[in-house]
């Protein structure tokens, strides 16, 4: 009977005739079946599928700010990466970054993080002054003319180029200078009523 009105006449000339509790719970059950029941269908799950490996960032640990030690360095450990989402455990006073998974960086072996600020670097750029990080691969050792390197000088941290193959050993190689992203009015920033226009 699917004649809604029908099916409730039905239903009400069933309670009539219905003497145990039971016969009366089943009719119930028929009438809130026949008006339908009041539970909404679940709403989508936000999935989402990575489609490129730039699109998972990857933390990599930070040793610290210039000026730093080469004790600073060796106390970071190797980082590890596990699963399709490159998870990472570290130890519990370790520092992260987040930054992009540009090829440079997923090659990296034994990457780590150094923060400095951009006029400590060996070429000075025409810009102002920035904060910046310095990705360095500690797995890459050898020399190479077209690189800069991570070295011990006078018992602190550096980064050189050598045209030539000099006799220090090198800490890893620098294979990223990342700045961060450029505000283009930094004073309309501070002013947060006009962004939220």
């Amino acid at each position: 009977h699917n004649d809604l009105q029908e099916r409730s006449r039905l239903i009400a000339r069933g309670l009539m005739f219905a003497h145990t509790q039971q016969a009366r719970q089943q009719i119930e059950e028929l009438l809130t079946g026949a008006f339908g029941s009041t539970q909404r269908p679940a709403p989508r799950l936000p999935i989402y599928r990575l489609e490129a490996e730039e699109d998972l960032p990857r933390l990599l640990p930070v040793v610290g700010a210039l000026p730093l030690t080469i004790a600073d360095l060796n106390q970071v450990p190797k980082t590890d990466y596990t699963g399709a989402f490159s998870i990472v455990k570290g130890l519990r006073e370790q520092t992260f970054v987040a930054v992009p998974g540009w090829q440079v960086v997923l090659k990296a072996q034994d990457p780590v993080v150094i923060l400095c600020n951009s006029n400590q670097l060996p070429i000075q750029q025409n810009n102002k002054p920035e904060e910046i990080l310095l990705i360095i691969d500690r797995s890459q050792q050898q020399w190479d003319e077209d690189s800069y390197f991570l070295v011990e000088e006078s018992g602190q941290l550096e980064i050189k180029w050598f045209p030539d193959s000099p006799d220090v050993s090198f800490l890893g190689r620098l294979i990223l200078v990342l700045r961060p992203k450029k505000i283009l009015d930094e004073a309309l920033s501070q002013d947060v009523w006009q962004i939220d226009e």
